[in-house]
């Protein structure tokens, strides 16, 4: 018994580590192409970011394409809880170069990034607003930088 839940505890213990690389990676590849998110960004209708209004029409409109890319699920990731992550990066030299307006953006936006089964990006894109994120949908992170959306 003690044999069997020591394997539990191991395979639980591999499992949340893996998850955290997953959200450290998402963050990784986000905060090398932030300029270029920047560039393409869509802005959300309103004040505010509302999840279910803005993100989930963007996932809408895209879901037959995400499903052919095989995508399976939709990471939402917070610009308010990546541009310190950026800061930090840049003073350890792990990242290129952005502007104070760039970081400033970021921190009134999500990023969307729909991933495949096998962990590729399928599609990427960033809605920003003047507000962020309207309470409803900084209620649905639960206090974490990322928010999974399963297609």
């Amino acid at each position: 018994m003690v044999k069997c839940l020591e394997l539990l505890h191991y395979n639980i213990m591999g499992i949340l580590s893996e998850l955290g690389r997953l959200a450290r990676n998402l963050f990784d590849l986000v905060s090398m192409a932030i300029g270029a998110l920047i560039a393409a960004a869509i802005w959300a209708v309103g004040f505010l970011i509302d999840l279910f209004t803005d993100i989930t029409q963007w996932i809408n409109e895209k879901l037959e394409y995400l499903k052919r890319k095989g995508a399976s699920e939709v990471y939402v990731i917070s610009g308010k809880d990546l541009a310190p992550y950026i800061e930090e990066a840049k003073k350890r030299g792990n990242y290129t170069e952005t502007t104070l307006d760039q970081l400033n953006a970021l921190k009134s936006s999500v990023i969307n990034v729909a991933m495949g089964r096998d962990g590729e990006i399928v599609e990427e894109q960033m809605i920003r607003s003047q507000g962020g994120m309207s309470a409803n949908t900084r209620k649905q992170f639960q206090g974490k930088p990322i928010l999974e959306i399963k297609i």
